[in-house]
C-alpha cells in the first residue's frame, strides 16, 4: 500500500489487482518500505488513527510527515457523494454484473421498503 500511495492512487481497485500488484517497479519499491509502530498513533487507537511516514531520499536527506484522523475515518467522514463514487468504483469489479446506481437508490431507500427482497434481487445482479 505505501509503494502504491507513492507511485500510483490507493483509491483505484485496478490498483490492487494481480498484474498490479506484481508490477516490478512496485514491488522493488514496496521491499525498502519499513513498518514500525508509532507510539503517538497507537496510543490513541482505535479512538483515532493516526498515520507517520518518513521518507529517506536518495541524497540522504529525510521527510517526515503525520496525519491524523485521515479523511474517511469517523473524524473526517466521507460525504455522501464520495461514499457513492467509491460504490460505483468498486462495484465494477462484482463477479455479477450489478447495477451500482439502482442499488445505491434502493438503499437510499431500505427504510420506506417492506423488505429486503428488491435490495438482495439487485445484488444479484437482477433487476428491481
Amino acid at each position: 500500500c505505501a509503494a502504491l500511495a507513492l507511485q500510483g492512487d490507493p483509491g483505484d481497485p485496478n490498483a490492487f489487482t494481480a498484474s498490479a500488484i506484481g508490477d516490478p517497479s512496485r514491488r522493488r519499491l514496496a521491499e525498502r518500505v519499513e513498518l514500525t509502530t508509532d507510539a503517538e498513533c497507537d496510543a490513541v487507537y482505535p479512538d483515532r488513527f493516526g498515520t507517520r511516514i518518513e521518507l529517506e531520499l536518495a541524497n540522504g536527506e529525510r521527510r517526515q510527515a503525520f496525519t491524523l484522523d485521515p479523511h474517511g475515518t469517523p473524524a473526517d467522514p466521507m460525504t455522501d457523494a464520495e461514499v457513492a463514487r467509491k460504490f460505483d468504483r468498486l462495484a465494477r469489479f462484482s463477479p455479477v454484473p450489478v447495477d451500482a446506481q439502482a442499488i445505491a437508490s434502493c438503499v437510499r431507500e431500505l427504510d420506506a421498503l417492506p423488505g429486503l427482497e428488491a435490495l438482495t434481487r439487485l445484488l444479484r445482479g437482477a433487476s428491481c
